[in-house]
């Protein structure tokens, strides 16, 4: 494959991927407002209404899903590869600015855990 080719196939890829971001990025800003300073209550409250990951989820899975069969493999993978860097790397920065009791922590850990099996299945 030629240079310009590959060239240009990576920058279409990266505009692909600001246009899915650009549409999942409210799911994410609104993540700020969720609280991991939680009592037994809330903490139970989260266990039967989870307050965003499955709306993430859910955005990720419209915005991305229909593009697979119209893609490579490879190409695939790498689109949804930067699509989850894009959000780890956003996700991190909100979650560094807050606060945990013991439970929030545990309800990170379930958000995580829902989110990495989601992602290692989508490639």
């Amino acid at each position: 494959m030629s240079n310009g080719f590959k060239k240009a196939l990576n920058v279409g890829l990266e505009q692909l991927v600001g246009i899915v971001t650009h549409r999942i990025r409210a799911i994410l800003d609104s993540v700020a407002t969720v609280s991991y300073d939680l009592s037994e209550a809330e903490y139970a409250e989260n266990e039967v209404n989870d307050p965003w990951v499955q709306r993430l989820l859910h955005a990720v899975e419209t915005n991305t899903g229909w593009l697979q069969p119209l893609m490579t493999a490879n190409k695939y993978d790498s689109f949804v590869h930067l699509v989850i860097d894009f959000i780890v790397k956003r996700l991190e920065v909100i979650m560094m600015q807050k606060r945990f009791s013991q439970l929030g922590g545990l309800q990170l850990d379930r958000d995580v855990s829902a989110l990495v099996s989601h992602f290692s299945g989508m490639t």
